[in-house]
């Protein structure tokens, strides 16, 4: 008896189900033949009236967003330091600036990190943070990533949004942890911070 009860409900439930979406689905064809005889009537039954003469509307020139420019090394950097600014990217950095003022929003940054300076970063023996520490970690992918923010800044055009993706990316690598940012800090060693497959103007 149960397991009839379980059929009778089963088939009423898809029955119900079936009824619900035939209903829907006349619905909206009725909804869609209502607004074209509408407008199929409006058009038959349109009055003439003036036309405006189109006129012609400038077409917006496609900018290119500036790419990185510069190559330059974290050794550059930290014995160039006039070129530690925000460029016209960033108002008021200097080589002072902490390095939480501009990485590290939520990433989970060691303060052994964040609270040093752009230069004292640059300048930092590798195991300023500890010794086979996540926050030593942290630090060698802030020296390539603190490069890679300059060269975006310091570059001729300034490349603002290069610059704020290197930031975004450097956060989640910290977030995600180890590898990703061992992965992350060899990319920019790589890729952006190498004076060998770039220019590094003096």
């Amino acid at each position: 008896m149960k397991v009839r009860k379980i059929l009778t409900l089963s088939f009423l439930l898809l029955a119900l189900v079936a009824i619900v979406n035939h209903q829907l689905a006349q619905n909206s064809k009725q909804a869609l033949s209502t607004s074209l005889i509408t407008a199929a009537q409006a058009q038959a039954t349109a009055t003439a009236t003036p036309t405006a003469t189109p006129t012609a509307t400038p077409t917006p020139t496609p900018t290119t967003t500036p790419v990185i420019g510069e190559s330059c090394t974290p050794g550059f950097y930290k014995n160039h330091t006039t070129f530690i600014n925000g460029g016209s990217c960033v108002a008021g950095v200097t080589k002072d600036t902490l390095v939480s003022t501009i990485f590290g929003v939520g990433s989970g940054i060691d303060p052994c990190v964040s609270g040093k300076s752009l230069l004292g970063v640059l300048q930092a023996p590798a195991s300023a943070c500890g010794s086979d520490t996540t926050a030593q970690k942290q630090l060698n992918l802030m020296r390539q990533a603190i490069s890679a923010w300059l060269n975006a800044t310091t570059s001729s055009p300034s490349a603002c949004s290069a610059a704020t993706g290197i930031v975004n990316a450097t956060n989640q690598a910290i977030a995600a942890g180890d590898a990703t940012m061992a992965a992350l800090q060899s990319f920019l060693e790589t890729n952006v911070n190498n004076d060998k497959i770039g220019r590094c103007v003096d």
